[in-house]
C-alpha cells in the first residue's frame, strides 16, 4: 500500500530505501529469497504473503507502517522481518537466512542490529548510512510524476504523453513535481495552481539518485486509499479537503 499522502517525506529515508530495495533485489536474484518492499500494511499480512507467494523459500520484508514511520522517526531505524516459508524449517535454516540478510546489507554499508539467536525479533536496520548527494547539477531529490488529461487548464504541463507499455494511464500526459525534504506529497501538489491539480488522475512517486529516476511505487489512482491496510485517506480525499476550504 502507498504511505499516507500527508506523511512528511525525508530525503535521507528515501535515499536509503532506494539502496535497500537494491539489496533486496540481490537477495532475491542471487540468494533465492522471496522479498517484499513495503507492499503490505503490517507484519501479519506481510508474513502471510511470504508464506503463500514464497513457499519453500527464505524471505525478508518490511511493511508500510515501518516505512511510514521511518520518514518521521529521527532515529532512522526500521525493522525487517524474516523467516523460511516451510513447515519443517529448522532453526539452522532460519539462522542461515538471517546471516545472509545481514551479510548482504552490511556489504553495502547498512548497519544492522539483531539479538543473535532470537528468531522472534526483527532485524533493525539503520536507515541513514547512505547520505544524499546534494552537490552538482542534478542532486538527489524526491519527486512525483503527475498524470493529467490535456485541456485548457493543463496544456502547459503536458510534458510527456503517457505510455501504456509502462503501465501509464491511457489518454493522459504526465509532468514531474519536486517534493522538498520534509514535505508531504499533498503539500508538494498544493504548490501547483488549483486549476492544474484538480485534473490529476494518477501519480507515481520517484526518487532521483545518481542522475536517474527510480519509481518508489507503481502508478496509483488518485482515489486509491493510503495509510495502514488501505484504510487511510487517499490523495483525492486530502486534495478535496482543500477544494472545500
Amino acid at each position: 500500500m502507498p504511505i499516507a499522502p500527508t506523511t512528511p517525506l525525508s530525503l535521507i529515508a528515501s535515499v536509503n530505501l532506494h539502496h535497500l530495495r537494491e539489496e533486496f533485489d540481490e537477495l532475491e536474484k542471487n540468494h533465492g529469497f522471496y522479498v517484499d518492499t513495503g507492499a503490505w500494511c503490517c507484519k501479519t499480512c506481510g508474513s502471510a504473503d511470504a508464506w503463500e507467494e514464497g513457499a519453500g523459500k527464505p524471505f525478508v520484508f518490511w511493511h508500510e507502517q515501518g516505512e511510514d514511520s521511518l520518514h518521521s522517526d529521527k532515529s532512522f531505524e526500521m525493522p525487517l522481518y524474516f523467516g523460511v516459508a516451510k513447515e519443517d524449517a529448522n532453526n539452522d535454516e532460519k539462522l542461515a537466512a538471517v546471516r545472509k540478510i545481514i551479510d548482504v546489507l552490511e556489504e553495502h554499508n547498512f548497519n544492522c542490529r539483531w539479538e543473535y539467536g532470537n528468531l522472534q525479533v526483527a532485524i533493525i536496520v539503520q536507515m541513514d548510512t547512505h547520505k544524499p548527494c546534494l552537490d552538482g547539477e542534478d542532486p538527489d531529490h524526491q519527486s512525483v510524476d503527475l498524470f493529467v488529461p490535456k485541456n485548457e487548464d493543463t496544456k502547459d504541463f503536458c510534458w510527456n504523453e503517457s505510455e501504456e507499455d509502462l503501465d501509464q494511464p491511457e489518454g493522459t500526459f504526465n509532468f514531474n513535481q519536486e517534493i522538498n525534504d520534509g514535505e508531504s506529497l499533498k503539500d508538494a501538489i498544493l504548490r501547483l495552481d488549483p486549476k492544474v491539480w484538480r485534473h490529476i488522475t494518477h501519480y507515481q512517486r520517484i526518487i532521483d539518485v545518481g542522475w536517474c529516476g527510480h519509481p518508489v511505487e507503481t502508478v496509483l489512482e488518485i482515489d486509491q486509499a493510503g495509510g495502514h491496510a488501505g484504510s487511510g485517506e487517499s490523495l483525492l480525499d486530502v486534495l478535496n479537503q482543500e477544494k472545500d476550504q
